[in-house]
């Protein structure tokens, strides 16, 4: 036989099973469940009844949060229209707003514009 690959979740509803039996009878279904487990038997151990649906969790563990919602459709009709003005529109004014201040001008310090100042001053009265 070929040894199967047991999921976490098999797994843990045979640990599950297992919590009501006495410990020999708890090692020996272990035994055999291994044994299953690894190939070398035909049938899995006779523990009891599955439980019904699924496991409970454990008492510390929360529960998994809500899977977020699919991604929206892209906009359609006015709302598409819309979207497309309003980025006109913000594109428009970010290129006022660079043609205000243009990057040609070199940036003064303060001590600089003072100097200046005063040489147009002195300028003015000469």
């Amino acid at each position: 036989m070929v040894p199967r690959c047991e999921t976490r979740r098999e797994s843990e509803a045979v640990k599950a099973r297992l919590d009501g039996l006495e410990l020999d009878a708890r090692q020996r279904a272990l035994l055999e469940h291994r044994a299953y487990i690894a190939g070398e038997r035909d049938t899995d151990t006779d523990i009891g009844e599955k439980p019904d649906g699924r496991v409970p969790r454990p008492a510390g563990e929360h529960p998994r949060p809500p899977m977020s919602k699919p991604p929206s459709k892209p906009p359609m009709g006015k709302l598409a229209a819309y979207t497309r003005m309003l980025e006109k529109e913000m594109a428009a004014q970010d290129a006022q707003k660079t043609n205000a201040c243009p990057a040609d001008k070199p940036k003064v310090s303060k001590k600089e514009v003072v100097r200046i100042a005063k040489e147009n001053k002195i300028a003015k009265e000469a």
